[in-house]
């Protein structure tokens, strides 16, 4: 079970149950809070039209966010690809090298 926790989110109270902690729920109201007061002073919208832009836009954020992570998954992937392979010629290198050593017994 969640922690309760009260916000405040668009001049409207809500109780939210979450298993993340308060600190963190009320950062998260506070950036949407941020996001719909800035459309509706600098758009002079509806609060329903400012609450519907954000969460295309968080939504659009999200997306980004989750094509990022993809593509940086896919970038660690080829470098750890890339250093096995180092790892593997850096060891052929050194066998061969050990068969061109004379014996020193």
């Amino acid at each position: 079970m969640g922690n309760k926790i009260n916000v405040n989110l668009a001049g409207m109270d809500f109780s939210i149950i979450s298993n993340d902690d308060a600190a963190y729920v009320r950062k998260v109201t506070d950036h949407v809070n941020q996001a719909i007061y800035e459309l509706t002073e600098n758009y002079h919208i509806s609060l329903l039209h400012a609450a519907l832009m954000t969460a295309l836009n968080l939504g659009d954020d999200y997306f980004k966010a989750m094509d990022s992570a993809e593509n940086l998954r896919g970038q660690l992937r080829n470098y750890l690809e890339e250093s096995s392979r180092m790892k593997l010629e850096l060891a052929d290198v050194k066998r061969q090298l050990a068969k061109q050593q004379p014996n020193n017994g």
